[in-house]
């Protein structure tokens, strides 16, 4: 057993002996009235009568890996019922889709439980919009931006980024609390068990250690940066899409990293969701290798996306024609071309990811 490990413990057994348990309270993250409409893209309140009026979060914050429930406030002020999509963004990252049918002169409160396993350390910015589809073309009836919240390292049960004494008070209030009352806080059920028992004092004592362990992932707080840059905004349909990936050191230390062959991945998606990752269904060497960035340096690759669709399902898009140049090899996911309009980028690295880059196919 470490020292660190040990005084972790030791630390634990002292606060269960002494400390007052602490309760944190849910707050709900508050939403705002400002709208930023995606580009190109026109609302038409007048055919529907369905209106966001609120997008809010069951939590301030939620640990990387945990889930947490979003919901949409939705109004109808028709006087028929109406159909429509429902899509929940995060910084403007479709995170999920539901078709929803209110009355007329109704509201409803459409929610999901959003796994945030995969995400980057860092404030969200929520928001949802109401749209119908056909075949040509999407109209939008509303959409509403909402509040922020923090997706933060495991461990932290305070919601300050970081895991430190104040989240072991937390944690050890948390514990003592659910044995007198059996109500669990989900910030500190490490198992998603719905309880607490011993295997989350585990893991708690070694997010504590990993966190000060570093230094990936806790240095997306600043140390290190990633960007993308692409090489023009427009495209002509079937034109590859060139771009860069760089991660830089920000600080004036040097900083090791683990890196493998897939350090780097990105997705493509549109206003129907994820049409594209570079990782999905690829096979990459097994070797990983301390590589250490000296202040200031960066670490760049080069990337292609070929216009394509390797997710399933694609609903932009409609299937390979048969004698199409475009090849599925066997035991990989079928393959979809691109079509006109907008799309966005976003790279992602070592548990960061960049702000989603737009671009046009015309």
């Amino acid at each position: 057993m470490s020292r660190k490990t040990l005084a972790v413990l030791i630390s634990f057994i002292l606060l269960v002996s002494f400390a007052v348990f602490l309760v944190g309270n849910l707050n709900e993250t508050k939403a705002s009235s400002a709208v930023t409409l995606p580009t190109g893209v026109t609302v038409d309140l007048s055919s529907s009568g369905i209106t966001i009026v609120n997008v809010t979060s069951g939590q301030s914050f939620v640990e990387q890996g945990f889930s947490v429930n979003l919901t949409a406030t939705v109004d109808n002020t028709g006087s028929s019922a109406t159909t429509f999509n429902l899509t929940f963004c995060a910084n403007n990252f479709p995170l999920n889709t539901q078709t929803v049918t209110l009355a007329g002169q109704s509201s409803g409160a459409p929610y999901f439980d959003w796994n945030t396993t995969g995400f980057a350390l860092g404030n969200y910015t929520l928001s949802a919009f109401a749209w119908s589809a056909s075949e040509k073309t999407i109209v939008v009836y509303s959409y509403f931006v909402g509040g922020k919240i923090l997706v933060t390292c495991p461990g932290d049960l305070t919601g300050h980024f970081k895991v430190d004494f104040r989240d072991l008070t937390a944690f050890v209030g948390a514990y003592i609390y659910y044995f007198r009352t059996g109500w669990c806080n989900p910030a500190a059920d490490f198992c998603h068990t719905g309880k607490l028992n011993f295997l989350d004092v585990i893991l708690f004592v070694a997010y504590y250690e990993e966190y000060y362990a570093g230094p990936t992932p806790f240095v997306t707080g600043g140390a290190l940066t990633i960007t993308l840059s692409v090489e023009k905004l427009t495209y002509s349909l079937g034109e590859p899409v060139n771009f860069t990936l760089s991660i830089k050191n920000t600080s004036k230390n040097t900083i090791t990293i683990q890196r493998t062959a897939s350090t780097f991945d990105f997705i493509v998606y549109n206003a129907t969701g994820i049409m594209y990752r570079y990782s999905f269904g690829r096979v990459c060497p097994m070797w990983a290798m301390l590589y250490s960035l000296a202040p200031g340096a960066s670490l760049a690759e080069n990337f292609t996306w070929d216009q394509i669709c390797n997710l399933i399902p694609c609903p932009s898009a409609s299937p390979v024609a048969a004698g199409s140049n475009i090849s599925v090899l066997p035991g990989s996911p079928p393959v979809f071309p691109a079509s006109p309009g907008s799309y966005y980028i976003v790279g992602e690295a070592l548990g960061m990811q960049t702000a989603p880059q737009e671009i046009t196919i015309t």
